[in-house]
């Protein structure tokens, strides 16, 4: 008997159709008719999470004086176009 279990895509464990539609099993796990035979299995997607690393360009320290810079930019505009437009900003 052919191992059904941790496959690409859903394989019947009945006759070994293999759906290469999968992804479109709206549900992590239920009961299937199968596409080629009719019979009724139970599937479940596994789901795997990766992660992935690298070095910044810039320290945090570089990143910090960054952040401040743009706050203080959007402030000043955000105070330019309030008072343009007679807003009080206090």
């Amino acid at each position: 008997m052919a191992d059904t279990s941790h496959t690409e895509n859903i394989v019947c464990p009945h006759c070994k159709y293999e759906d290469t539609d999968s992804w479109e099993s709206q549900a992590d796990e239920g009961y299937e008719d199968c596409g080629e035979c009719g019979q009724e299995f139970w599937y479940s997607r596994h789901v795997q999470i990766t992660y992935s690393t690298s070095i910044p360009e810039k320290s945090s320290a570089e990143r910090r004086v960054e952040l401040a810079e743009r706050n203080q930019r959007f402030i000043a505009d955000f105070q330019a176009y309030t008072a343009a437009r007679g807003v009080s900003n206090g």
